[in-house]
């Protein structure tokens, strides 16, 4: 199953974070707008890119994060 996290800030980073390590089968693409968060999330493993459109058609599912 492919997951795209668009929107990769502090809670959908703990989520992409939770189901990377505990789901380990699961492909996980997250988007997030900074550089410094991008190249965090790709240093562990996952697949990261600020093309949400280009993430969104790739995926299964979409986990969308949004500021309250």
């Amino acid at each position: 199953m492919r997951i795209a996290i668009i929107g990769a800030g502090n809670m959908c980073g703990a989520t992409a974070l939770g189901l990377f390590r505990f789901r380990p089968g699961l492909e996980i693409t997250v988007t997030a707008k900074h550089r410094e968060t991008l190249e965090k999330y790709t240093a562990i493993g996952l697949n990261a890119t600020c093309d949400n459109v280009k993430a969104a058609s790739w995926a299964d599912v979409i986990i969308l994060g949004v500021k309250p």
